[in-house]
């Protein structure tokens, strides 16, 4: 069973940003959707770079480093 932890509130993140949060030692990178909230891994699957120093196109997020491409 899965449980809520709370990482921000919903004023903190405006439509079409994202932002670095802490969820149990973890980083996720929460993102706002036109109002719906995702929250991913902040690391990338090639080499661990922090994807929320990366841009978010549309409901992609693009890595920094390689510019891989996820798609929230």
């Amino acid at each position: 069973m899965s449980r809520f932890v709370p990482v921000a509130k919903v004023p903190e993140l405006s439509p079409g940003q994202m932002k670095m949060v802490v969820a149990d030692r973890e980083r996720l990178l929460l993102v706002n959707m036109a109002g719906t909230f995702y929250a991913i891994s902040d690391a990338c699957g090639h080499d661990w770079a922090p994807l929320s120093r990366g841009k978010l196109e549309g409901h992609v997020v693009v890595c920094p480093r390689h510019f891989a491409r996820y798609d929230v």
